[in-house]
């Protein structure tokens, strides 16, 4: 579940919900306000949430951005936060609404996924080199049958010299 704001400009109140105050780690009847949240923003997050908030308020137009929040506990956790803002006729902000959902398991398997990849492409390069400077004649095809790599005396003898095939089927 996400948590809610409602930040009224004319009045220059905000509401939290008590899932929001959950989110940061606070207590339900905790006192928060708006200057408490840019604190808790991660300071490698700092000026990219300020750019997609300002950016959302110059072109009146909703805005969502990925930052790390300080929890109490010191913990920093992955949100996504979203915000949209309501003007009147003069271009006079009247409120903004937003909310935030907690997003950590989703980069912790983003990132999971990125080394493995990484882990993966060094394999297939070291893989590579071994069977392009291998004497017999090899060839190293991907699931597709697409050349991943050739022994120069594959090249020489299947593919009569030729000396690009990787990607090749």
């Amino acid at each position: 579940l996400d948590g809610i704001w409602d930040y009224d400009a004319v009045g220059g109140s905000t509401f939290y919900s008590e899932r929001f105050l959950e989110l940061l780690g606070l207590p339900p009847d905790a006192r928060f306000d708006p200057g408490q949240y840019e604190a808790l923003v991660h300071p490698e997050d700092r000026a990219r949430v300020l750019a997609a908030r300002e950016q959302g308020r110059r072109h009146r137009r909703p805005y969502s951005v990925e930052v790390r929040l300080a929890l109490p506990s010191g913990e920093h956790r992955w949100f996504l936060a979203r915000g949209q803002g309501q003007w009147d006729e003069s271009g006079r902000l009247l409120r903004s609404i937003g909310s935030i959902s907690d997003i950590t398991d989703r980069k912790a398997g983003e990132l999971q996924l990125a080394e493995s990849a990484a882990r993966l492409a060094a394999q297939t390069s070291r893989l590579a080199a071994f069977v392009e400077q291998a004497p017999a004649a090899i060839a190293m095809f991907d699931s597709s049958l697409r050349f991943v790599a050739a022994s120069r005396r594959w090249l020489d003898t299947f593919m009569r010299g030729e000396r690009e095939v990787v990607g090749l089927p």
